[in-house]
């Protein structure tokens, strides 16, 4: 903005986190994290995903994380979106539950 730029457009390829599992949930997070601080901007973020490289619990929690998707080229509102508190103490929840289903 100081230098005379009114917004940015990002562009993120996402399919390196595909390699582990571990990092598949660290992204995931933080695309929901992420979201407070785009709240405050009017930035244009575009998060890319191929969707052969993720499994289909990873891509739901990933919709999950974005107010907005392109589908079939189409910008459209996402009804998968919950909002991050929401989405953040679900994630907290399953990681409970499955630290619990280790140690019985």
């Amino acid at each position: 903005m100081r230098h005379g730029f009114g917004h940015s457009r990002i562009v993120c390829r996402m399919d390196w986190a595909a390699a582990s599992r571990s990092l598949v949930d660290k992204v995931i997070e933080f695309e929901a994290r992420v979201n407070d601080l785009w709240r405050d901007h009017h930035d244009v973020v575009v998060c890319t995903y191929r969707l052969e490289t993720f499994g289909g619990d990873a891509i739901m929690d990933i919709l999950r994380t974005h107010p907005a998707v392109i589908i079939g080229g189409m910008l459209q509102r996402n009804p998968f979106f919950i909002p991050p508190e929401r989405f953040l103490a679900e994630l907290r929840g399953r990681a409970r539950s499955s630290l619990c289903d280790h140690q019985v």
